[in-house]
């Protein structure tokens, strides 16, 4: 919150000055419980303060922020990429959030400082395509996936006794979500033209992030993410008839970027072959070092070539042999 002094804001309503900005959410008609109750009930004092005083404001009611709850469909776990197999929704899904991307609620912000329109009333933003039931929400990210989640649903009473018996600061949250998305008080907020405007109308020129693009965003990092844990699986071999690539000590790689083709090394910045990253363990191939794994290659696949080179060194060794027996064996025979 960020109050200007008198001498930079006048109080009235026709002033375009940067003036005092309260970047919450509203907790105007809510049905929060205890903790979010009492936060609100604070936060409400705090407005009714700053009004009595004839402070200039603008509040910003920006709702549930895109990137918080969305990467994850609102999972309670640690999960950082939306579920593909099973989704946990709380109260019955047919309540109605809204969310918002966190970059567009700064442009809608900065548009709003200096606009006389949004002087002392409510920002309220509520971008009609991100306005849908947790229900909804997941049916639009099994389309993407192709898949039929199995939805588990936490009933408004059980909701309610595990706020109480959970810790903080996951009983915050949880409180936080039952306002917001079992009892769908940030969708039923009126906007009232003398108190409140609301944002993608009185900005219709911003394009905003819409749910169903977010979602293709993450669908794209869980594929992406998908092909780099396949390729890093890949089953790498050493010796046999998977050729072996020797790295010059110049130019050894990092894990980041070790070399990806079929039967390559990863080796990192200290020359040791990360077995491990390759899906072999150390005890399965005893090289660890660019020295040993040298020597290693050698005994495992000895050189065609050189081999080859000492058959025909024997063989003519056999046949010098030969042939100096031979001529001794004649000079004998003239002598006598």
């Amino acid at each position: 919150m960020v109050l200007k002094s008198e001498q930079h804001c006048s109080r009235k309503p026709e002033d375009t000055c940067l003036h005092h900005r309260a970047f919450q959410k509203s907790p105007i008609k809510t049905h929060a419980v205890e903790p979010a109750a009492s936060v609100f009930k604070t936060k409400t004092q705090i407005r009714r303060t700053i009004e009595a005083e004839g402070i200039p404001y603008t509040y910003v009611a920006c709702n549930a922020l895109a990137a918080y709850f969305l990467p994850n469909l609102g999972q309670l776990d640690d999960a950082t990429s939306p579920p593909r197999d099973k989704v946990v929704i709380l109260g019955d899904g047919n309540s109605k959030a809204i969310f918002v991307k966190e970059e567009d609620v700064a442009t809608y912000t900065i548009k709003a400082v200096d606009d006389p329109r949004t002087l002392n009333k409510l920002l309220y933003m509520s971008p009609p395509a991100n306005i849908m039931s947790f229900n909804e929400l997941v049916s639009l990210w099994e389309n993407k996936i192709g898949k039929t989640l199995e939805r588990t649903y936490i009933l408004e009473d059980q909701l309610l006794k595990n706020i109480q018996e959970a810790p903080m600061p996951l009983k915050f949250f949880l409180s936080i979500c039952y306002a917001a998305f079992v009892k769908g008080d940030v969708s039923k907020i009126e906007v009232d033209a003398s108190v409140s405007v609301e944002a993608s109308h009185i900005y219709p020129e911003v394009k905003y992030t819409t749910v169903d693009e977010f979602l293709n965003q993450l669908r794209s990092q869980a594929e992406l993410t998908s092909l780099r844990a396949e390729e890093s699986s890949k089953e790498f071999m050493i010796g046999g008839s998977t050729p072996i690539v020797v790295v010059e000590e110049s130019k050894l790689c990092t894990l980041e970027d070790w070399v990806k083709e079929s039967g390559s090394i990863a080796i990192d910045e200290r020359g040791n072959i990360l077995a491990e990253e390759l899906g072999y363990t150390s005890s399965e191939d005893p090289c660890h070092t660019l020295a040993e794994e040298s020597s290693c290659s050698l005994a495992k696949e000895p050189d065609d070539s050189l081999a080859e080179e000492q058959s025909r060194a024997e063989r003519s060794g056999r046949s010098l042999a030969e042939e100096s027996s031979h001529s001794l064996a004649k000079e004998s025979s003239r002598a006598e």
